[in-house]
């Protein structure tokens, strides 16, 4: 499939013969700018798949709490709300999530009692520890199908007087939410091939590849009327090259996150990385561009040490999946005997090269907008995938034209 709609997409890249001799010709514009934004898309991939590989079953047992919270926050933006994940900066007795104004604290234990006990400090006589900037106790979100055995529990330690300023045993209903979510699927999103695991790794990757879709469109629409296709031709190129790098993003994306979660993932191991000097400090520009270019995120040397195999990891097997698809379309040329052999390399360096390109200046940009003028989400994937796009186009042009004597 990805195989012909790229075919068409390339079609204005065709070669042409005549009499006297044969014009060897790179691969599109457009194709190398669909090569680029997928190449943004397969960063994109390699950043999102940490944190289902951080958590997955086959790494820790008790990952699917942080899990439930970044799948919860999904839920409640697909439900209008403003919804973030708060608690990656590991401040004591932080909150876990900011929703529309308010801190909230995320338990997802296997137990309704153990959800309500666990927000009680041992250490300081069993009070309630999780409290707002307010100094009113933030809302503990608990698994839906654990919820009332967890109300019954907050009940009781209010009784006791264990959370400060509430006295009324009722408040136990607001003090407890029931989460979206039950505890077996909280688990579940921890799973490679489930359901659930499937479903998060869609609506995680949707917003990015929508983005690159519309970068890919305009820039083979912008391209497209420069070179004199007309406008219908022109926007159906758009069509084209947008959907086709719509689908490859997306798709890449969920593979890599599927594969991050498995035993596989795991075993393939990197000699240890250390985070002092100047490697450390090269680690921390990395990661902070990666979580850039991805939308936005916390970065700390500590966090790039060990974020930075788990991303090396998926982006190999991103770009190799990019490579492969973009290599069908000229394969399929070579044996139908539309290009020779010579053409054929030529191609495919256009397209290493167009993807090389890419990578440089998603990594400018991103670094432009990591330590300068961090953006909203959408607009720091547009502008890296924008940049990407210039890249792959500037580098394809590394190779020229070369006319061949027959």
């Amino acid at each position: 499939m990805f195989a012909f709609c790229l075919c068409d997409i390339d079609s204005s890249g065709e070669n042409k013969m005549s009499e006297k001799g044969m014009i060897v010709k790179m691969i599109s514009k457009e194709k190398s700018v669909a090569a680029g934004t997928a190449e943004a898309g397969a960063l994109g991939a390699a950043k999102d798949a940490v944190i289902p590989a951080n958590y997955s079953i086959n790494n820790t047992k008790s990952g699917h709490g942080i899990m439930a919270e970044e799948a919860q926050t999904i839920i409640d933006r697909l439900h209008g709300k403003t919804a973030e994940v708060v608690g990656r900066d590991n401040a004591k007795n932080g909150a876990d999530r900011f929703v529309d104004g308010e801190y909230i604290q995320t338990k997802f234990y296997n137990s309704g009692k153990g959800c309500a006990a666990a927000c009680f400090d041992g250490e300081n006589g069993g009070m309630y520890k999780y409290i707002g900037p307010d100094g009113q106790p933030m809302p503990v979100e608990v698994p839906k199908d654990l919820r009332d055995a967890a109300v019954g529990e907050m009940r009781r330690r209010i009784a006791d007087g264990k959370v400060p300023g509430v006295t009324d045993e009722n408040r136990a209903e607001d003090l407890v939410r029931a989460s979206d979510l039950t505890y077996e699927q909280s688990v579940k999103l921890c799973t490679p091939f489930t359901r659930e695991s499937l479903l998060y790794d869609c609506a995680s990757g949707f917003v990015r590849c929508a983005v690159l879709f519309v970068i890919s469109a305009a820039a083979s629409l912008i391209l497209s009327l420069r070179g004199g296709k007309g406008t219908k031709r022109a926007f159906k190129n758009a069509a084209k090259s947008g959907g086709f790098v719509f689908i490859l993003s997306y798709a890449t994306h969920i593979i890599c996150s599927q594969f991050a979660r498995t035993a596989l993932f795991k075993s393939i191991q990197f000699p240890p990385i250390s985070g002092e000097g100047v490697f450390g400090i090269i680690l921390s520009n990395i990661d902070v561009c990666m979580q850039t270019g991805a939308g936005g995120g916390y970065s700390s040397i500590a966090g790039a040490v060990g974020r930075f195999p788990k991303m090396l990891k998926t982006y190999l097997l991103a770009t190799v999946i990019s490579f492969v698809v973009f290599g069908i379309s000229e394969l399929a040329r070579l044996i139908l005997r539309k290009i020779n052999a010579r053409e054929f390399g030529l191609r495919i360096s256009s397209i290493v090269l167009s993807k090389l390109g890419a990578v440089l200046f998603w990594f400018a940009a991103a670094a432009i907008l990591g330590y300068y003028a961090l953006l909203p989400y959408a607009l720091n994937i547009a502008v890296c995938a924008a940049s990407a796009a210039v890249g792959a186009v500037l580098a394809r042009r590394l190779i020229q034209k070369n006319p061949q004597k027959t």
